[in-house]
């Protein structure tokens, strides 16, 4: 089981660091610095300095996109961080939406995203590549693989992902029925494309949340099943998981989810929580992990409850008990 752990730059660089350098001593397998421009620091230039102050563990941008960033310039930051740490760079893209709403820009669409792949891959290994008539390639271009993932949950990206990328990081929770429904558009797309024989990284995109007792861990939980029953595909993968949900048909922004929060029954929190991702004590969650790690599971990504702070209570709990009881269990981590 390889935990990859939401680290956001939302305090100065050096901080960051410090903590990175602490995730990597407690045993996360990775770092996943978020690329949201006018809420955090650079990702890039963080990922970069994480390279530097660390030996061993995997850095991820998650999630890039190629609306605030040109496909060139994003070659070139990854080329030049992965100079610096060979072999630990990984880089998802997704639509982007929070990030291109914030300059009130459209977010990418899914050919968008397969289009930028493919140049990408043009860029790193050193080929020339057209844009708008002018022909031009990375000069400095490694031929060195860096894993390109795709984010989301949809159908049309999840596909695009199994024909394209390298990776895909589906965005579904823990729930059974629903990491098979993400797998089994990713084989489409795969299929498709003649990649039946290519084993790509999936990394499940997890939310997480650790207190003293099961009923604390749960509340925590109760924005983000009030967001997840409020936005239509959501609250699809709710019901798919056999949830009943009515909460209107309005489709509500992070902000307003939190003000609804207050009117879920404790029944539905309870319910939700459990399909949505993993709380409770940390002796819960070593639990839920090694029952994940049962169903094919063996990377996540990690979103604290923390939000944009550093999660410095979820390292801890991981480093002090989730990662022993992992252990004890016979699971590497």
């Amino acid at each position: 089981m390889e935990v990859i752990l939401r680290v956001p730059p939302s305090v100065p660089l050096d901080q960051v660091c410090n903590f990175i350098i602490d995730a990597e001593t407690a045993g996360f397998f990775g770092v996943a610095i978020p690329d949201n421009q006018l809420i955090s620091r650079d990702t890039y230039l963080t990922l970069g300095l994480a390279a530097q102050c660390t030996s061993t563990i995997h850095l991820y941008a998650m999630v890039s996109n190629p609306v605030t960033r040109h496909v060139s310039v994003l070659a070139s930051a990854m080329q030049t961080i992965d100079e610096l740490a060979p072999g630990r760079l990984h880089v998802t893209l997704g639509t982007g939406a929070a990030a291109v709403a914030a300059v009130g820009r459209r977010p990418a669409t899914v050919k968008t995203i397969a289009e930028t792949i493919g140049t990408l891959k043009q860029l790193l290994s050193g080929e020339a590549v057209n844009f708008n008539e002018s022909e031009s390639r990375l000069s400095y271009a490694s031929d060195r693989q860096i894993p390109i993932l795709v984010a989301g949950r949809g159908p049309r990206i999840l596909e695009m992902a199994g024909e394209v990328a390298d990776g895909v990081v589906p965005y579904v929770g823990l729930h059974p029925d629903n990491l098979t429904y993400a797998r089994n558009l990713v084989v489409t797309g795969a299929e498709r494309s003649g990649r039946t024989e290519n084993p790509m990284e999936e990394v499940l995109d997890v939310h997480v949340g650790i207190a003293p007792t099961p009923t604390e861990a749960r509340e925590l939980s109760r924005p983000t099943c009030a967001y997840w029953a409020s936005q239509p595909s959501l609250a699809n993968l709710l019901r798919n998981a056999g949830l009943s949900v009515n909460i209107g048909d309005k489709v509500v922004t992070w902000a307003e989810a939190q003000q609804l929060a207050p009117s879920l029954s404790d029944d539905f929190v309870s319910q939700a929580s459990s399909i949505i991702g993993a709380y409770g004590t940390p002796e819960d969650l070593a639990d839920q992990l090694t029952c994940a790690e049962g169903r094919g599971i063996s990377r996540i990504y990690v979103r604290p409850s923390e939000g944009d702070a550093l999660p410095h209570k979820t390292l801890r709990a991981f480093q002090e008990v989730v990662f022993p009881a992992l252990k004890n269990q016979g699971l590497n981590y």
